[in-house]
């Protein structure tokens, strides 16, 4: 792995890993089934900083060194998103932060009803690592005020993760897959509906950040979902960055070990 400090050009990468590599919520295995793939995937990437989302009972199992032996980065940084709403059904969610490059005022940053990280490259950089509720555009916006004060636009800031919305231009067309798989989509299609209320991605367009793919790649599902389909249909992660972090070679890997290891693809950029 490259260790540069910001000034130089950093790879950055954000990916919802899929309850934590378990193969559900769940299993009381003391390993994660997926983890194998996982680090494959993340190996994979190259890049010199991966906020890992859904990193599910990680605070529990691993140790923060620990962590860092897996994935042969140099640090680790673990959080519990501390969401009442999952802690009661039992999901011990979390977000992870790997890192090759040396990393300054990093710590949790409560966004209304869970946490988030924030972190500080050496030499500025300012990167927010979120996963939003996956229930309520309400919410989510919520959780987006709340971010606000990590947010300067003077400032080279990045913000990646699952958001769970979608940017009004890429409300997706999902009359196939309801078709194919109609009892899901009883569930799903709320769920679906309220994303596509956009509010999010405006509400940060609004505090003076900008995405960094406007025009858009799905990032879910993979193979991995229940429903085969031949490509992702959703986009659900992003990175989205102030106008003074310059942000390069945008891109969503789709090869093969990203289908086996999440049902989200990662999302990956440089910091130039």
């Amino acid at each position: 792995m490259r260790n540069p400090g910001y000034g130089r050009r950093v790879r950055i990468a954000g990916y919802n890993i899929m309850s934590g590599g378990f193969d559900g919520y769940e299993t009381t295995s003391p390993v994660p089934q997926r983890l194998p793939e996982v680090k494959l995937a993340v190996q994979e990437l190259g890049a010199d900083v991966v906020g890992l989302v859904d990193t599910f009972r990680w605070d529990e199992i691993f140790t923060t060194d620990e962590i860092c032996e897996h994935f042969g980065y140099r640090y680790a940084f673990c959080v519990n998103l501390g969401d009442d709403r999952l802690t009661e059904l039992g999901h011990n969610n979390g977000l992870t932060l790997l890192s090759n490059v040396e990393l300054e005022d990093v710590r949790s940053v409560r966004i209304a009803t869970r946490n988030a990280i924030s972190a500080r490259v050496r030499g500025g950089l300012r990167l927010v690592l979120v996963y939003l509720d996956d229930l309520s555009e309400d919410v989510r916006v919520s959780q987006v005020k709340a971010l606000a004060p990590e947010i300067d636009s003077s400032v080279p800031t990045v913000v990646v993760g699952d958001l769970n919305s979608f940017k009004a231009s890429d409300l997706p067309d999902l009359s196939g897959v309801y078709e194919s798989a109609p009892v899901l989509a009883g569930a799903l299609a709320p769920i679906v509906a309220d994303m596509q209320r956009g509010e999010v991605a405006e509400l940060l367009e609004s505090l003076g950040l900008q995405d960094a793919s406007p025009a858009g790649r799905p990032t879910f599902p993979t193979q991995l979902f229940p429903i085969k389909l031949d490509e992702p249909v959703l986009r659900l992660d992003y990175c989205f960055h102030t106008a003074s972090a310059t942000v390069r070679d945008f891109s969503v890997p789709n090869s093969e070990i990203f289908q086996k290891a999440s049902d989200h693809l990662p999302v990956v950029f440089d910091v130039v």
